[in-house]
């Protein structure tokens, strides 16, 4: 089955890879945006640079509930904030239904590297029975 193939991908323009399961094609890869959907539409991962100056793994929650709350419409009082490790960074998300009643996975990651400070919004549009996919994919982000 397509859905047990894993995909590598990379967004070019923050030098970031991650990988996922599934028959997963790259809609855009510019410097604005990374995305990458199943061909059925019903699984989108998309990435983008995040203005998080001076973010660190403590106030990355806060960042984290602001924008799922201010520009997702997730409910404050249905969201529990989870950490990941990533290679050369760290990150938190928060799995829940956004203002358009889909099942999301919103995640900022951030680089380790100061020089680079590296920072994007992860959002992914996921079936339910895909929730697992959607976690280990934050766990196999590399930034280069």
């Amino acid at each position: 089955m397509a859905k047990d193939k894993l995909k590598t991908f990379e967004w070019e323009a923050l030098n970031i890879e991650f990988s996922v399961m599934g028959d997963f094609e790259v809609r855009e890869n510019t410097e604005e945006n990374f995305i990458a959907s199943t061909k059925s539409n019903d699984f989108v991962i998309l990435l983008a640079p995040a203005d998080t100056e001076g973010m660190d793994e403590r106030s990355l929650g806060k960042e984290l509930a602001n924008l799922a709350i201010q520009q997702y419409g997730f409910d404050p009082n249905e969201m529990e904030i989870e950490t990941f490790d990533c290679d050369g960074g760290f990150g938190g998300y928060i799995l829940g239904v956004d203002s358009e009643g889909r099942l999301c996975l919103l995640a900022l990651a951030k680089s380790l590297d100061e020089e680079s400070d590296v920072c994007v919004v992860i959002t992914e549009y996921i079936p339910e029975d895909r929730a697992e996919d959607a976690g280990k994919m934050l766990g196999s982000i590399r930034f280069k």
